[in-house]
C-alpha cells in the first residue's frame, strides 16, 4: 500500500506502522529502563503486566499500527446544590469530529486487501507511540504529538500489511521541555520531579482521584482539587498544548436533583436514564471516588474560591 502513513496524515489521522519485530525491541527497551530506574511497587506491577507478543491470528502478522485518537482538552461541568453553582472540570471523551480512526484504518486496509485485529492486553502503548516516531514524551511523562498536543489516546492494530518505512528510534523527550519547568511548577502535589524523568506516581493527584475512598490523604492540598477524575493541570499549563487547549467539549450542567443523586449512595445503574446519558462520556460509571472528588471541589467554592486549571 503506497505510503499509508502519509496518506493518513493528509486525511487528518496521525499514525505509524512498524514491523511486528519491533515488539521484541520494545521489550528490550523496557527491561533496560527497569535496570536504570528505581521503580516503586505499583510501577513494578505495571511493568510486569506488559506483553510483547502478537496473538495467533488467521493471517501472518507483519506490522503493528499505532494510531492517535483525539480527545477534547476538557469540559466545564456546572453542578447546582442548595442554590449555589459549582464549576468543576472533567477530562472528556473522544473528539470524532474528524472521523473515527478505526473506521478509517479498517476501510483503507480492506481496500488494499489486508486484514487487521485490534490489540487487547498490556502493550506498553505510550512507549510504542514514542519509539515509533509518532509522539514524544513531555517532562510530565505524558506523550505529545507534535502540532497536536497531549489530548490523545492510542489504539493499536495487528495487520498483515508491510510497513512503509521503519522509523523506530530511542525514547525521546520533546525539545520544548529542555529548560522548561512549567508543568513542574503547576503540579499541585509535587509529582513531577526535577531530579529524574520518571513521574512520582505515588504523589500524582490523578492516581488518588481514580481510587475509591471517603477521604483524601491529609498531605494533598485542598486547593489541588479541580476535576471529577484525573488531573488536568500539567497538560493545561504546557506550552505545547497552547492550541489544543482551545478544543474544549461543550459544557454540561447538572441541576439540583441530579447533583444530589450523584452525591448520594445511589448505584450508578439506578440513576435516571437522562442522568446516566450525561454521565456516560465523563466516565462517572467507572470513577469510584466521584462523590469524594466532587465534595472536595465543592468545598473550594463554599470557602469562597474556585476550582482552577492553573
Amino acid at each position: 500500500m503506497p505510503d499509508f502513513k502519509a496518506t493518513a496524515l493528509q486525511d487528518g489521522f496521525h499514525l505509524r506502522v512498524v514491523p511486528v519485530s519491533r515488539l521484541r525491541d520494545l521489550r528490550a527497551e523496557i527491561e533496560a529502563f527497569q535496570s536504570r530506574e528505581e521503580l516503586n511497587g505499583f510501577q513494578k506491577w505495571i511493568v510486569s503486566k506488559y506483553g510483547y507478543e502478537a496473538p495467533e491470528l488467521p493471517f501472518d502478522v507483519r506490522s503493528v499500527i499505532i494510531a492517535a485518537v483525539r480527545y477534547y482538552s476538557y469540559a466545564e461541568l456546572y453542578f447546582h446544590l442548595n442554590g449555589r453553582e459549582y464549576k468543576v472540570y472533567a477530562p472528556t471523551p473522544v473528539d470524532n469530529s474528524g472521523g473515527d480512526v478505526e473506521d478509517y484504518i479498517s476501510s483503507a486496509l480492506e481496500h488494499g486487501g489486508y486484514h487487521m485485529v485490534k490489540a487487547n492486553g498490556w502493550l506498553p502503548i505510550k512507549r510504542l507511540a514514542v519509539q515509533s516516531g509518532l509522539a514524544e514524551y513531555g517532562r510530565n511523562n505524558i506523550t505529545y504529538i507534535p502540532g497536536v498536543g497531549s489530548y490523545v489516546g492510542y489504539e493499536v492494530y495487528f495487520t498483515d500489511m508491510e510497513p512503509d518505512t521503519d522509523q523506530w528510534r530511542p525514547c525521546v523527550t520533546a525539545a520544548a521541555c529542555s529548560g522548561c519547568t512549567v508543568c513542574m511548577e503547576h503540579c499541585p502535589t509535587g509529582a513531577i520531579r526535577p531530579d529524574r524523568f520518571l513521574l512520582d506516581n505515588a504523589r500524582c493527584l490523578a492516581a488518588y482521584n481514580e481510587e475509591a475512598g471517603d477521604e483524601f490523604e491529609a498531605w494533598i492540598p485542598p486547593s489541588a482539587h479541580h476535576a471529577t477524575v484525573n488531573c488536568l493541570r500539567c497538560q493545561y499549563c504546557c506550552p505545547m498544548n497552547a492550541q489544543a487547549n482551545r478544543n474544549t467539549a461543550p459544557p454540561i450542567s447538572f441541576d439540583e436533583a441530579e447533583t444530589a443523586l450523584l452525591l448520594s449512595d445511589t448505584p450508578y445503574s439506578d440513576l435516571p436514564e437522562e442522568l446516566r446519558r450525561k454521565c456516560q462520556p465523563l466516565d462517572f460509571d467507572t470513577t469510584p471516588g466521584l462523590k469524594r472528588n466532587l465534595r472536595a471541589c465543592f468545598a473550594i467554592v463554599d470557602g469562597g474560591g474556585k476550582c482552577s486549571l492553573l
